[in-house]
């Protein structure tokens, strides 16, 4: 179980390295005129909070801040893409991925 557990943090933080480099040196301005990298971000947040999602059935006791808002961005993306406010999105990428972040590697040491 460990390993699959493994395999999905290396996911997320795959997909966080990814939105990284896709939004390096962009403000929200940038950010929120680019339906080419909203589209990437969007693709990658719902990686993490797929990744999350099975991270937590397999082992509900994982410790990472925040995990049902994370799926919650999943399924908002999913299931309400007609209603995802770019500001949201661009907090996530400039606040909550670092925190994410920081988190997996913990876990993955």
């Amino acid at each position: 179980m460990r390993h699959e557990i493994d395999k999905y943090l290396e996911d997320i933080k795959q997909a966080i390295e990814l939105i990284e480099e896709r939004t390096k040196g962009m403000k929200y301005e940038d950010y929120s005129s680019d339906l080419t990298i909203q589209d990437s971000v969007n693709l990658r947040l719902l990686i993490i909070g797929e990744a999350m999602n099975h991270i937590l059935k397999l082992d509900p006791a994982v410790k990472i801040s925040q995990t049902r808002e994370i799926i919650g961005m999943r399924n908002r993306i999913v299931h309400g893409y007609d209603n995802i406010l770019d500001s949201i999105v661009w907090d996530t990428i400039t606040e909550g991925l670092p925190v994410l972040k920081r988190e997996v590697k913990k876990l993955l040491k």
